[in-house]
C-alpha cells in the first residue's frame, strides 16, 4: 500500500502496487490534499500472512513502525487504547514480588549513535533479565525492543506494597511513642535522685542530656552497634569527683531489668552488654552518677 501523488494535480490518492519479489520499487508520496477531498471510512488494511505498514520508513519489521531504529522519530496521538478487557484473558493473579522487580530496573540517560540526540529509558537486555515478558527481539536486525506501558502495572503494585509497610512502620512508631510515655511517666514517679524522680519533667529525658552542677563533663553515648544481637558496647565519661556511678536498664513499661555497678569514675569508661541477657525488643539504658541523671537512651535487641 503507497500514498502517491495523481495526476500531478496536488491530490493523493492510497495506491495498491504489486511488486515482484526480489525486486526494490518503492513509491511514496505525501498529503497535500485537504481531509475533506478523501471519503470516507477508508482504511488502510493490511493482509494477515505478514503485510506491514511503515511510517517514515521503507522497511518495517513490526506490524506497524514508524521511522527507523534509533532515528529518534517522534510520533504523536491523543489516544492509544490497549485491549486490557477481562473477557479476553484467564489465569489472572497479581505480579509477585513487584518491589523486587523495581529495585532490579535501571534508568538510565543516553546518547543515540545514529544522530547524538539525548534520550532517557531503560536498556533492553537489561529488561529481558528482569521482565522478559515486555520485550521483543526482531528476527531480522536482532534489536530489542520493549513496551514500557507494561511496567506500569509493576509500580502500582509496588507502591502498594511499600505503603503496606510504611503503615505498619507507622503503628510501630505509634506503639512506640505510647511506651516511651508510659516509661518517662514511671521515670518521673522515681524517687528523686533516681534517673530526676519527679523533679523533672518527661521532656528533660534527652539523648546526649548533661547534668550540671558536680557532673559537668559527665557523658553518655549511644551503644554500638544498635540494633544489636550478639554483643554491643556502651561508653561512658565521668569527671573525676564522681564517687559512684551505676548503669541500670529499663524495659519499654518502666520496669528495672539490669543493674551495673560502675568502677571506672576518672576518664572514659564502657560496659559490655550481653545480647544473651536480654530478650528481643526495646530497652532504655541510664547512668547515674552521684544521684544525678548522666543521661538516657534507647537500644534495640534483635533476634
Amino acid at each position: 500500500v503507497y500514498i502517491e501523488n495523481q495526476d500531478n494535480d496536488g491530490s493523493v490518492g492510497l495506491i495498491c502496487r504489486m511488486t515482484n519479489p526480489g525486486t526494490t520499487s518503492n513509491i511514496a508520496g505525501f498529503f497535500q490534499a485537504e481531509q475533506s477531498a478523501f471519503a470516507p471510512n477508508y482504511s488502510i488494511i493490511v493482509p494477515p500472512d505478514g503485510g506491514r505498514v511503515g511510517l517514515g520508513t521503507m522497511n518495517p519489521s513490526a506490524l506497524l513502525q514508524v521511522g527507523n531504529e534509533a532515528d529518534n522519530t517522534k510520533a504523536i496521538s491523543n489516544w492509544w487504547d490497549t485491549l486490557y478487557d477481562i473477557n479476553l484473558k484467564n489465569n489472572i493473579s497479581t505480579i509477585n514480588n513487584p518491589i523486587d522487580i523495581v529495585k532490579r530496573l535501571r534508568g538510565v540517560t543516553f546518547n543515540w549513535i545514529t544522530n547524538g540526540n539525548e534520550g532517557i529509558g531503560f536498556i533492553s537486555q537489561e529488561l529481558d533479565t528482569v521482565l522478559p515478558i515486555i520485550v521483543h527481539t526482531d528476527s531480522v536486525t536482532g534489536y530489542k525492543s520493549a513496551d514500557y506501558s507494561k511496567i506500569v502495572p509493576v509500580l502500582v503494585e509496588a507502591t502498594k506494597a511499600q505503603q503496606v509497610i510504611i503503615d505498619n512502620q507507622n503503628n510501630i512508631i505509634d506503639l512506640l511513642n505510647a511506651r516511651l510515655d508510659a516509661v518517662e511517666d514511671c521515670v518521673n514517679s522515681l524517687p528523686p535522685g533516681l534517673c530526676g524522680g519527679s523533679t523533672k519533667n518527661s521532656t528533660d529525658i534527652q539523648e546526649n542530656s548533661d547534668v550540671i552542677d558536680n557532673l559537668v563533663g559527665a557523658k553518655l553515648f549511644q551503644n554500638q552497634p544498635n540494633p544489636f544481637d550478639v554483643e554491643t558496647e556502651i561508653n561512658y565519661y565521668l569527671p573525676e569527683n564522681v564517687t559512684k556511678a551505676e548503669m541500670f536498664i529499663f524495659d519499654m513499661q518502666g520496669k528495672q531489668i539490669k543493674r551495673y555497678e560502675l568502677s571506672t569514675f576518672n576518664g572514659n569508661g564502657k560496659i559490655i552488654i550481653n545480647g544473651g541477657e536480654l530478650s528481643p525488643g526495646m530497652f532504655f539504658y541510664s547512668l547515674i552518677a552521684n544521684g544525678k541523671e548522666v543521661g538516657t537512651k534507647r537500644m534495640i535487641i534483635t533476634e
